[in-house]
């Protein structure tokens, strides 16, 4: 039983990875046909892309998504950020999109994660926090509301009742975290 277990895991994988590289080729997709809102969401996400890219999004690829959870992936190998469709319906502000986008970012620039990750769950703690921390400053440059990261996470959470792998790890210590380095950036800003 474990065997054959193990061999559903690996032909899942491989052909996860071939459909990665194949779309990864792409700006972004929609790979379910898409309603008008998903194809808005994700026309709203390629350009929060951009924006936090410095304008240059096209060079990282953005492919959405129906999975089984809410959730979004880097996947540094093909330089792609997956998002989930069903996270259209929960992110709330136009902040809490960026902060989405922008920890997935973070992924990218620290290499954190792989192809691999959403079958494996090989992102730590730390990783996240790293994101998060990425994603913050990023929402602080351009004057959007750093608690949007605290909020979608704990909405997340909520919504995913700790199932999640990678996004429910230690939850209460990264959002310690997450409350401390918004804290300091606000405070950066008014020492300035």
């Amino acid at each position: 039983m474990q065997v054959k277990s193990l061999f559903a895991i690996c032909i899942f994988a491989v052909s996860f990875l071939a459909a990665a590289q194949a779309l990864a080729a792409e700006e972004f997709l929609v790979c379910s046909p898409p309603s008008a809102e998903l194809q808005e969401f994700s026309a709203s996400l390629s350009h929060t892309l951009g924006a936090l890219n410095g304008g240059s999004g096209s060079q990282i690829k953005l492919l959405v998504e129906e999975l089984e959870e809410p959730n979004a992936f880097a996947l540094r190998e093909f330089n792609t950020i997956l998002v989930s469709t069903k996270l259209y319906p929960l992110i709330q502000s136009s902040a809490e999109e960026a902060f989405l986008v922008a920890h997935e970012l973070g992924h990218l620039a620290s290499s954190h994660t792989t192809a691999w990750a959403p079958l494996v769950g090989s992102v730590t703690n730390n990783d996240e926090q790293a994101a998060d921390r990425y994603a913050l400053r990023k929402l602080h440059e351009i004057n959007l509301d750093t608690r949007a990261g605290e909020q979608l996470i704990n909405r997340l959470k909520s919504i995913n009742n700790s199932s999640n792998r990678t996004h429910s790890l230690l939850h209460q210590h990264r959002m310690q975290a997450l409350k401390q380095e918004a804290a300091q950036l606000t405070a950066t800003t008014a020492a300035d």
